[in-house]
This record gives structure tokens, C-alpha cells and sequence, in this order.
């Protein structure tokens, strides 16, 4: 009976800690608010490089001339065995997840373009429509859901076929996503990107 006493104490201690952990969690101070919703997308981009190049991703051009067509985000960086890709397409508050954005056709397509229009080099290019075509474990295609209200980033793997696995990893962004909203609507003294609430 002891033991059972022992073990209802562990779940209620790890209990309390949980929720301790949510429920004195600093609230937001600042929410942005966006006049286009295509600025709110491009905030959700912003946040998903500045968290990966803190560590220790460098970006890679991504994009097809001036407009938001391409890839959302293309990562490389040096690992124990070698040079690791990482593709993202985020999502910022409830914007709609397409299974053909990460699949591995339309990847390839879009890396070609990028390739054509000067954007990115050859060799580069080319090493990243290889490993896509090999299915090389050194590319990872994943799906960031940042949701500007909590301060929460869920972020889902995908497949070859660009649907997403189950399994879910989340962290906190809340004082990157601050930050970031402070620098901006610094920039914004005219207030027609961003309104902080």
C-alpha cells in the first residue's frame, strides 16, 4: 500500500509542476495585429528564421521574385555527418496547411525555378533536388503553426507527399514573438503593416 501511496505523490507532485509551469507563465503583453493578412504570414516567416538561425541554421534564398511564391523557408547546416536541409512552410494563426506545398515534387519544381532565376546556385540546388529525390534522412520537410495569441509553435513533420506525420512538437515563442513586434512596429512609425495591441 505504501508504495501506491508513493507513486499517487509522484503524479501529483509532477502534476503541480505542469501546472505551476502553465499558470505563472508570463502572459503576452503584445499581440500584433496585421492590416493584410499577407503581412501576418510574412511575420510567421520572419519568426521561423530568426528562432532557426539562432540555431545555428543559415537561410538560404527561397522565394520567386518579390512575391510570397516559393519555398517559406530553406535551412542548411553543417552537422557531424555532413550538411543537413531543412524545409519549412509556415503557417501563422489559422492560415490553411496545403499537403503540395512540402511534397516533394513541387519542391523540386520550385528548386529548379530557383535555380533559373539566379537565386540560388547550382551546386546547392542541385545537392538539395538529389537528397529529395534519394529521400536522404539529411532533409527534414517540416509544417510551423505559430499561433500569435498563445505564443505557441507546433511543429509537425511531413512526408514525401507533404502530408503531415501525427506526432506534434511545441514551443514557446512568446518572447521572440514580443520582440519581434516591438522591432517592427519600430519600423512601422506610420502604422500600415502593424498595429501592436
Amino acid at each position: 500500500m505504501g508504495w501506491v501511496l508513493a507513486g499517487l505523490g509522484i503524479v501529483l507532485a509532477a502534476l503541480a509542476v505542469w501546472w505551476a509551469r502553465i499558470a505563472f507563465r508570463p502572459p503576452s503583453r503584445l499581440r500584433p495585429g496585421f492590416i493584410a493578412t499577407n503581412d501576418q504570414g510574412a511575420f510567421g516567416e520572419l519568426l521561423t528564421a530568426a528562432y532557426l538561425t539562432a540555431h545555428g541554421w543559415r537561410q538560404l534564398p527561397s522565394k520567386l521574385g518579390g512575391g510570397g511564391a516559393g519555398i517559406d523557408g530553406l535551412f542548411v547546416r553543417q552537422g557531424i555527418f555532413g550538411r543537413r536541409i531543412l524545409i519549412v512552410e509556415t503557417k501563422t494563426n489559422a492560415s490553411r496547411y496545403k499537403p503540395r506545398q512540402l511534397a516533394n515534387a513541387t519542391l523540386i519544381a520550385t528548386l529548379g525555378e530557383l535555380y533559373l532565376i539566379g537565386s540560388l546556385p547550382h551546386d546547392a540546388a542541385q545537392e538539395i533536388i538529389d537528397a529529395l529525390k534519394r529521400r536522404s534522412p539529411a532533409v527534414r520537410k517540416e509544417c510551423w503553426r505559430h499561433d500569435l495569441t498563445t505564443g505557441q509553435t507546433h511543429i509537425r513533420a511531413a512526408r514525401s507527399d507533404g502530408m503531415r506525420h501525427r506526432r506534434v512538437r511545441s514551443v514557446d515563442h512568446t518572447a521572440l514573438m514580443e520582440s519581434l513586434t516591438m522591432m517592427l512596429a519600430a519600423l512601422d512609425r506610420n502604422g500600415e503593416y502593424i498595429r501592436v495591441r
